[in-house]
């Protein structure tokens, strides 16, 4: 069952009844379209086209339906996670680091500098970056101690990089997680064989829930572990999305390196 709900900027969009568990049907309220775009300015989305707020108002109502919760919660939740996880990024960023538009591309660094070669694959990295204006951080992940794999921004697909080659902001983290040697080649080799070559997913809030068509840099980290042999997830809030922060913060991550 579907209900019509609301217009922005002249789109009329839909979201689906919400059943509970005693099969109660729960409309959502109308301020709903208005924290959908909420939601997608405080993840990545600088232009909300009608196309991108279907998108995301389908991949909203799947983990609600999923969830077997109201719209309006899963919202509420998922907007509360992107605040506190965007402003755990600012905090860690401090005053004097500097902020990248796409990972590698920018000029926008202070100082820019050579990621260089992990200690031990399956190695993650955690650097200041912003997408569409929000601070929300990049990842990445080291399929071989040499090579990374990403996603990059937006119009871009993931792709593996020389860490020689890279370059990134000061205050960037390098990490070991905490899996022996065979789990973590098992995550790397994920990330390159399962995740390259994808377009970007500019929906962070939803990113552990709405498949691997498209990726974003926390989510094929995520993903990379989540789904192999190492089955852990490195979200350190559980919330239904994955930021660069809550994988930094991970109880299964340790810092070696700070750039």
């Amino acid at each position: 069952m579907r209900r019509m709900i609301g217009a922005i900027g002249g789109a009329v969009f839909g979201v689906a009844m919400v059943v509970g568990p005693a099969g109660a049907v729960e409309a959502p309220s109308a301020d709903t379209a208005a924290q959908v775009e909420e939601l997608m300015r405080l993840t990545s989305y600088e232009s909300i086209t009608d196309e991108a707020r279907l998108e995301f108002t389908h991949e909203l109502e799947n983990v609600a339906r999923s969830n077997g919760e109201p719209v309006e919660d899963v919202l509420e939740a998922a907007i509360a996670e992107a605040q506190d996880s965007l402003a755990e990024t600012r905090r860690d960023a401090g005053s004097g680091s500097g902020v990248m538009a796409l990972s590698g591309d920018s000029d926008s660094c202070g100082t820019k500098r050579v990621i260089g070669n992990a200690t031990q694959t399956g190695d993650v990295f955690y650097s200041p970056a912003s997408t569409a204006g929000v601070q929300h951080g990049h990842s990445g992940i080291y399929y071989r101690t040499g090579t990374v794999v990403e996603a990059p921004g937006p119009n871009r697909n993931s792709r593996s990089v020389s860490a020689t080659s890279l370059k990134v902001c000061d205050n960037t983290y390098k990490q070991h997680v905490k899996r022996v040697y065979s789990e973590r080649k098992s995550a790397g080799d994920r990330a390159y064989s399962k995740y390259r070559g994808k377009p970007y997913d500019l929906n962070f809030a939803f990113n552990k829930k709405n498949g691997a068509e498209k990726v974003n840099c926390s989510e094929l980290v995520w993903r990379a572990y989540r789904y192999s042999a190492a089955g852990i997830s490195l979200d350190v809030n559980g919330g239904s999305g994955v930021y660069p922060v809550n994988i930094k913060n991970s109880g299964y991550t340790t810092t070696y390196k700070v750039l």
